[in-house]
């Protein structure tokens, strides 16, 4: 099961559509809902889940804490071994997302990818 969270009308209204149209509607769950306030209520299945967020780009230069806290919480709540994925433009700097935690920070043209790994904690 694929979970959407789009606030946008619109924007929610193109991912219904395409879940639609290619067949899938019944493998996605669309919220239509501000994400930082889906984060907060979000329950983690047990199992691993990979996580790919595409953060409003203004949110990235004007709400960064918001945005790393957001963060903060799915990687609390994500069971171990799961993927978490944050989409920017490249002039965002994802050291501001590690937390103590290695992110995997690759560039594609003007865009990037920070990707990290809840790994298992051994005690």
């Amino acid at each position: 099961m694929v979970e959407f969270v789009e606030r946008d009308f619109h924007a929610a209204n193109e991912i219904a559509k395409s879940l639609k149209e290619f067949g899938v509607a019944d493998r996605g769950r669309l919220h239509r809902a501000d994400v930082y306030r889906w984060v907060e209520r979000w329950q983690a299945p047990a199992e691993p889940v990979t996580i790919f967020l595409g953060p409003p780009f203004p949110d990235l230069e004007h709400r960064p804490e918001a945005l790393v806290q957001a963060i903060v919480e799915l990687q609390q709540k994500a069971a171990v071994g799961s993927v978490l994925v944050v989409q920017s433009e490249k002039s965002f700097v994802a050291e501001h997302l590690a937390n103590g935690q290695p992110w995997d920070v690759r560039r594609y043209s003007r865009n990037q990818l920070a990707l990290w790994r809840k790994p298992i904690v051994l005690s």
